[in-house]
């Protein structure tokens, strides 16, 4: 039985619940229309045979009214008095109402009698009925002829036979309407007691039915809830314990802590929708636990990566120290550079003013031989000649002269090199330091 709900889909199972109880719910209604149907038409028939014997009570009590009202009369009309006559004629008057009124109540009682007996006795009521309104007919002629012992002897003689004959025939038939009406009475409460246990029966049976199906379905329902909860709980727990672990320790730095998952999975019987659903939780541990595997190659991976990181890191620490003596021997070079540089700028810069005061000495030279060019004339060729040597040897002057301040300006910038190359290089010996 288990086996066979859990192979049906809940939907099913709710479906089949609903139409047990839609069936169970049916069947009891139906059972009670029907009973209550046959209840009721009972009840209508009992009812109808009480009001049929208050309608044959009605009918006697108005011929007890008619013949009541015949005596009245026949006692009236035999006192020969004429002061009774309008008491006589009231009192006729009556016996004619109680007797259409017997007769209304007994025409609409043949409409409502269905037993042969019934109807048979009814019949000989009317036909007593018929004779007894007969006699009276003859009474209120005598009277009316004034013939009194005549009326007297038709009411009180004639007459009692038939009136006897009535009130026989009144008493036979409410006995029959009365046993009518007490049987129909008591079928109705047999019925009513006969469907009380037949219902009684249907939901005895019908409902622990029902109520054995829904507890197998609801118990088979809450199992399946219960293996899911249990499921995603153990990842749950799992996770506490080994995933918030492991990211806290991979933020502290700490990479050698590895994921292992504890939760296994387990075997999927159901093929509802709940084992659906535990077939999604068994696809997320499968997902987790990649996850915990992911997590492991990356910790081994940047663990290697930071080894190798501080092996380079030491190398490139010596490699700096090694730099820094380097700088060190560089800087002591270049300032011993910059010393003889500036030792050659100064022997150029004297060079220079030596030139300056040759080509000054020079142009006095010249001056001197312009002035003695016109009072020595003979000397005008050899003075030509020196004054020749002279403008070459001031012109040579010059050319040294630009030259020495060629050599002091490249001296200079040779010079602010070799400073800004110093300085460089102790800034490279602070890095490295």
């Amino acid at each position: 039985m288990p086996r066979l709900l859990n192979s049906l889909t809940l939907r099913f199972r709710l479906l089949v619940l609903g139409g047990f109880a839609g069936a169970a719910v049916l069947l009891l209604t139906v059972v009670t229309i029907v009973l209550m149907g046959g209840i009721s038409t009972k009840t209508s028939t009992s009812r109808a045979a009480q009001q049929q014997a208050q309608t044959i009570s009605g009918a006697y009590e108005a011929w007890l009214t008619n013949d009541g009202q015949n005596n009245m009369y026949a006692s009236l009309i035999a006192l020969h008095s004429s002061k009774v006559n309008a008491l006589a004629q009231g009192a006729w008057q009556q016996s004619v109402a109680g007797y259409n009124s017997t007769r209304a109540h007994l025409a609409k009682l043949r409409t409502e009698l269905r037993s042969p007996a019934e109807l048979a006795q009814l019949s000989k009521l009317e036909t007593a009925l018929s004779g007894y309104n007969k006699l009276t007919l003859e009474m209120r002629a005598a009277g009316e002829a004034g013939n009194a012992q005549k009326a007297v002897m038709i009411q009180g003689v004639t007459n009692s036979s038939v009136s006897n004959e009535l009130v026989s025939g009144f008493a036979t038939l409410r006995a029959q309407l009365d046993r009518t009406a007490a049987q129909s009475a008591t079928s109705v409460k047999s019925s009513a007691s006969s469907a009380t246990v037949i219902v009684l029966i249907v939901a005895a049976v019908s409902l622990p039915l029902l109520l054995l199906i829904v507890f197998t379905a609801i118990r088979s329902i809450v199992a399946g809830v219960r293996q899911v909860d249990e499921r995603v709980k153990g990842l749950s727990d799992d996770m506490d314990r080994q995933l918030k672990p492991g990211l806290q320790a991979f933020a502290d730095g700490d990479f050698t802590l590895r994921l292992e998952a504890e939760t296994e999975s387990g075997e999927i019987t159901r093929n509802d929708e709940l084992g659906e659903i535990l077939q999604r939780v068994d696809e997320m541990r499968d997902t987790i636990l990649d996850a915990y595997e992911s997590y492991n190659v990356s910790s081994d991976r940047l663990r290697d990566t930071l080894q190798q990181v501080s092996g380079s890191a030491g190398q490139v620490s010596a490699a700096s120290q090694q730099m820094a003596a380097t700088s060190n021997e560089s800087g002591k070079a270049t300032g011993e550079i910059a010393q003889a540089v500036g030792g050659i700028a100064q022997g150029a810069e004297r060079q220079v003013r030596i030139v300056e005061e040759a080509r000054r000495s020079a142009e006095e030279v010249e001056r001197a031989v312009n002035e003695t060019a016109s009072t020595a004339e003979q000397t005008a060729a050899v003075a030509h000649d020196a004054r020749e040597v002279a403008q070459q040897g001031v012109s040579a002057a010059e050319q040294a002269t630009e030259a020495m301040r060629q050599v002091r300006d490249s001296s200079a910038d040779v010079s602010t090199a070799i400073r800004d190359l110093a300085a460089k290089s102790g800034q490279i010996g602070a890095i490295v330091e």
